[in-house]
């Protein structure tokens, strides 16, 4: 009972890099947004 397990936690490792990447390219846009928002002034 130990491989599918295994293989669950591999699959949960790659979700978990590839969403915080995607988090990470997100967070940055809308950061940047936001501090144009603020200081951009328009």
């Amino acid at each position: 009972g130990r491989a599918p397990a295994q293989r669950q936690s591999v699959a949960e490792a790659v979700l978990k890099s590839a969403a915080r990447a995607a988090a990470s390219q997100a967070g940055r846009s809308i950061m940047r947004g936001v501090l144009g928002t603020i200081f951009g002034g328009r």
